[in-house]
């Protein structure tokens, strides 16, 4: 696994993070 930025997958793992928190703790 590289440690190199890939904006793509952080985009991903960003979206998924906050659909996750949004569906535990909704706003």
């Amino acid at each position: 696994m590289t440690m190199l930025p890939d904006p793509a997958r952080f985009a991903h793992v960003t979206d998924w993070v906050f659909d996750l928190d949004n569906t535990l703790y909704p706003h």
